[in-house]
């Protein structure tokens, strides 16, 4: 029986595309045995987009500057900035159709009192995960590689991770990771590549103009679920 791996960084309540890959795979990693990414677009692992009128608009986690090297040790900055998240949160949604039904579980989310970007972040997604009725394998990276004496890097540790679960499957973003991922060493391994087929779907929001790549939270204020291609 085939099984199919998923592998990405905990994101910070992240969009449509991330869910459609926990919901794809047989087992999903957390990505938290990195380096965290804070500059240009791919910065999101501590921040995510909400719409905020007719602009898109970046929440973002303010972090310590503690000197950490992986994701798994990022320490969030402690004070009121959640209590600010929140209030922009509600600001922006509180028209929307289904904000008394969504509002309890983002409150519940951004109340989470671990400063560990990586639980708070892995809590808010499984805390979606479970309001949708979902229940999928989710593990994290920190804690596959921990008796390694070598970790490898970029492709190689990919397919380390794959086959520790025993996956021999991966599926990738259909994005960038085109670019980065050495298929040869994949194949080498016995271990198909597969690019997400994800398609954005248009669900109605208010305002004149639709936005993709929102926060998941963006749909579930809006039409209640996460909507379907």
């Amino acid at each position: 029986m085939s099984v199919t791996c998923a592998i990405h960084q905990p994101n910070f309540l992240p969009w449509l595309g991330y869910f459609y890959k926990i919901q794809s795979a047989d087992v999903f990693i957390f990505l938290d045995s990195v380096p965290l990414s804070t500059g240009g677009a791919s910065a999101i692992t501590h921040r995510t987009r909400i719409r905020l009128g007719e602009k898109e608009h970046f929440l973002s986690l303010p972090m310590q500057k503690t000197g950490a090297k992986r994701i798994q040790d990022e320490r969030i900055v402690p004070g009121n900035h959640l209590q600010k998240l929140k209030k922009t949160v509600a600001q922006s949604y509180a028209k929307a159709p289904y904000f008394k039904q969504t509002w309890p579980l983002l409150e519940s989310v951004l109340s989470y009192p671990s400063l560990s970007l990586s639980d708070f972040n892995i809590h808010g997604i499984e805390s979606v995960c479970s309001a949708l009725g979902w229940s999928p394998r989710l593990l994290r990276s920190s804690d596959l590689v921990q008796s390694w004496s070598h970790i490898p890097q970029k492709s190689e540790l990919l397919i380390a991770l794959c086959q520790r679960v025993g996956a021999d499957r991966y599926l990738a973003g259909g994005g960038g990771s085109r670019n980065y991922l050495d298929i040869d060493l994949f194949r080498a391994a016995g271990i198909e590549v597969v690019y997400s087929p994800f398609v954005h779907p248009i669900y109605r929001q208010f305002g004149n103009t639709f936005i993709p790549g929102l926060s998941a939270m963006d749909a579930l204020f809006h039409v209640g679920s996460l909507p379907s291609q």
